[in-house]
């Protein structure tokens, strides 16, 4: 395929952003929840949600969504849990997106 290689290193590229970004959000994330900040998690999660579905990340983006909704109802105990989760697939994730797109352009 011609132009392949441009798209797969526009798509790296996006990747590392998401990775950066999302790494970010799940600090500002840890610390909002911790300190009861429902409101500034929620944004947080808003933004978040918005660039996981961009990179492809569907079951992340769900995730992420229901976190944003368990702080809309203000729910801290469960909104802990949900976030626990999203930290720990989070590794995983990023390598599973790098993989992808190693396996497209071999």
């Amino acid at each position: 395929g011609s132009g392949a290689p441009g798209r797969t290193n526009l798509y790296t590229r996006l990747v590392e952003l998401f990775r950066v970004g999302s790494t970010t959000a799940l600090g500002e994330l840890e610390v909002a929840i911790r300190g009861n900040d429902l409101a500034a998690a929620r944004a947080t999660c808003h933004k978040l949600k918005s660039s996981a579905a961009n990179v492809g990340a569907i079951a992340f983006s769900e995730d992420v969504r229901r976190l944003e909704q368990l702080c809309a109802g203000g729910d801290v105990t469960a909104a802990w849990t949900a976030f626990e989760r999203l930290r720990s697939a989070h590794p995983a994730l990023i390598a599973e997106l790098l993989g992808l797109d190693r396996r497209e352009s071999a």
